[in-house]
């Protein structure tokens, strides 16, 4: 009877076992990368325009205006900031011409979202005759590294057509929520694109920082679901053009201060990702195996995506390897002189150790503030959220409309 238990509970170990593992490829290649010497880039020779969709954010678009037109470190009259006033009722418009941002306003009570925002404000850019030689699109509540166009020129002159920064947290110390998000988000928005930059994997786009030459962002309709950036690399990849790791370019956001506040924004991530994994590991894989006509074969990023989408959020899979150790540990007390019980404890035990590393890395990587280290003693707390939040997806549909996250505005 025990020997068939600890068979399925070795059975049950594969999969956490194959994504640990490529999870520690990646912290790996990540700490190569970061310790291989970087030219810092200098040069000012492309132009650009940073694209902001906002809805409603007449208290916090101050700070991103003044962020890009008075601390980045490039030529004046080499970038524009184009606010895109998407269904405002306050003073959004307003504001924004009044720092000196180009607005674009749009009403339309049908079509709402950030993706249609998106894709009429580009629209306009380029019935207005405008020419950049890329496109930066950023949330209203962003700033970005003074260094940021610099480091993105430098990346763009090298030939990469598509390029996403380092999306960071803003406010990592002002709540044990924001902390928790920050650590998340250095391995999710550092190490996974950082070290995929090692072996030709493609970084992924974050929905914030990113970069795209203007021929090619021409050449695609901008998605209104819920997740338009995982969307757009899909597609990006399915033609055969991967998406390039700026880690010098920094953008750093607001998140909400208390889990409560972070739902709504965490529902639609979640949701929209399940929805992605349905509808494109499929053709991701027989991409990889057997092109269309007309499509490159693209074999490492399109798998190394694949992976991406089957890999549970980092809290749900601590939580299933938790699990693990704690079903190896009873199987291996009630039955220790048997070797399968005593290597399946150790296999469960690697998997949970091998998360450790994982985090740890992205935060020294990231030369976390102390307070997110000792925000990890909250974790279990987010774990438990981060479980009731996908069985609430599970059991509830997610508005496609653009449902404004909650701020700290206070």
């Amino acid at each position: 009877m025990f020997f068939a238990l600890h068979i399925f509970f070795r059975v049950l170990l594969v999969v956490p076992f194959i994504m640990a593992a490529y999870l520690l490829f990646l912290t790996v290649s990540a700490v190569i990368v970061t310790f291989i010497s970087r030219k810092k880039g200098q040069n000012e020779n492309n132009e650009y325009i940073f694209v902001i969709p906002a809805y409603n954010e007449e208290k916090l678009i101050h700070k991103t205006l003044d962020n890009l037109l008075k601390e980045v470190e490039y030529d004046k009259s080499k970038f524009e900031v184009i606010v895109i006033a998407d269904n405002c009722a306050d003073k959004t418009a307003e504001i924004s011409r009044s720092l000196g941002a180009t607005v674009l306003e749009r009403n339309n009570d049908q079509l709402k979202g950030k993706g249609y925002a998106l894709e009429w404000g580009l629209e306009q850019c380029w019935a207005q005759g405008k020419s950049p030689d890329a496109v930066i699109i950023l949330d209203a509540d962003t700033v970005v590294s003074a260094n940021f166009l610099h480091a993105i020129d430098d990346q763009f002159s090298k030939g990469h057509q598509v390029i996403q920064s380092f999306y960071s947290v803003l406010n990592p110390t002002e709540s044990w929520s924001a902390g928790l998000r920050y650590a998340a988000l250095s391995v999710l928005h550092f190490v996974r694109p950082q070290g995929r930059s090692l072996y030709g994997g493609s970084a992924g786009l974050k929905g914030n920082g990113m970069v795209f030459a203007t021929d090619i962002i021409k050449n695609h309709n901008w998605s209104s679901s819920l997740t338009e950036d995982i969307e757009f690399h899909m597609s990006l990849l399915l033609e055969g053009t991967k998406v390039h790791f700026a880690p010098d370019a920094v953008v750093w956001a607001e998140m909400p201060n208390s889990i409560e506040d972070a739902n709504s924004q965490n529902e639609r991530w979640e949701s929209g990702r399940l929805e992605m994994a349905k509808k494109y590991v499929p053709e991701l894989i027989r991409a990889a195996i057997l092109p269309k006509q007309g499509q490159k074969r693209n074999a490492i990023p399109q798998l190394d995506a694949v992976m991406e989408h089957v890999i549970p959020p980092f809290a749900i899979f601590n939580g299933i390897s938790l699990i693990l150790i704690v079903v190896g540990s009873i199987l291996f007390f009630i039955d220790r002189s048997a070797p399968l019980a005593q290597q399946n404890f150790f296999v469960a035990l690697a998997i949970l150790m091998i998360q450790i590393v994982y985090l740890l890395s992205g935060l020294i990587l990231t030369k976390a503030p102390a307070a997110v280290y000792k925000n990890l003693l909250r974790a279990p707390f987010y774990v438990l959220w981060k479980i009731m939040l996908v069985f609430r997806i599970f059991s509830n549909k997610t508005e496609d409309d653009w449902i404004r996250t909650a701020r700290n505005e206070s």
